[in-house]
């Protein structure tokens, strides 16, 4: 990604309503299912969002592409970080975790396959992948461009991407579905006027961004139980056989 949407993301990701609720239905669904372990990565970590969530369950590595935001991991976290990126990494490098994080990077990488081999290369048996990546092709707008995605996954293309890679999946649903048919107008509204690219997540006035987070929160009563049938966006558990 440019500079400019990693310096986006550090302004928002405390205090913006998807960010939030992403993080407590990532808490939720992990409490759910996997045991706290000795060493997570996180893949593409971005700004660090992320990294207070995972380092309940181990020390964190934080593997990221970018020097602004690596930089800017060293800086103000806690963690080890990695520059370098999946599939080229050198595994080897890494060693081995319990725990692997892939939020919303898959869709950024030319080599999805390559990238999950090289992540199942570095999860000791029995370890667990947990994955988010944005749904439908037909959601496809301006913001995919601007964040430069190469794609948006359906759930049975990617649960097949994760058996081919000898996953085996506990957890797969869209989430963010209780959102869709707004955010779809909006896409569609955007795509009519062939809007300019727009990078991440805006900030929206208090009342509204409450509201968001109230109706996005719902679906922490669901995930890990049941699975939605649609969604903005698709998270997967998956794990590596013993």
């Amino acid at each position: 990604m440019d500079p400019a949407a990693y310096r986006q993301m550090l302004a928002l990701q405390d205090t913006h309503w998807w960010f939030r609720t992403r993080r407590r239905i990532l808490s939720v669904l992990l409490q759910r299912f996997v045991p706290v372990g000795d060493r997570v990565l996180e893949v593409g970590a971005g700004t660090g969002a992320n990294l207070p969530l995972l380092a309940r369950w181990g020390a964190v590595t934080a593997l990221e592409p970018s020097r602004f935001a690596a930089d800017h991991l060293v800086r103000h976290y806690d963690v080890e970080v990695v520059r370098g990126a999946v599939p080229s990494i050198q595994t080897a490098d890494l060693g081995e975790f319990h725990l692997i994080a892939a939020l919303d990077v898959l869709e950024h990488i030319d080599d999805d396959d390559g990238a999950l081999g090289c992540i199942a290369e570095c999860l000791r048996p029995g370890g667990w992948l947990l994955i988010t990546v944005p749904a439908f092709a037909f959601l496809w707008s301006s913001h995919d461009e601007a964040l430069h995605h190469k794609r948006r996954y359906r759930l049975p293309a990617l649960l097949a991407k994760l058996d081919t890679a000898g996953f085996a999946v506990a957890y797969g649903s869209y989430y963010n579905g209780l959102l869709f048919l707004p955010a779809l107008a909006i896409r569609l509204a955007d795509r009519v006027r062939r809007g300019s690219a727009r990078a991440g997540a805006t900030r929206t006035v208090a009342p509204l961004d409450r509201l968001l987070e109230f109706v996005f929160g719902l679906e922490t009563k669901l995930i890990g139980r049941l699975g939605l049938p649609f969604g903005l966006s698709i998270v997967v558990l998956a794990r590596k056989p013993d």
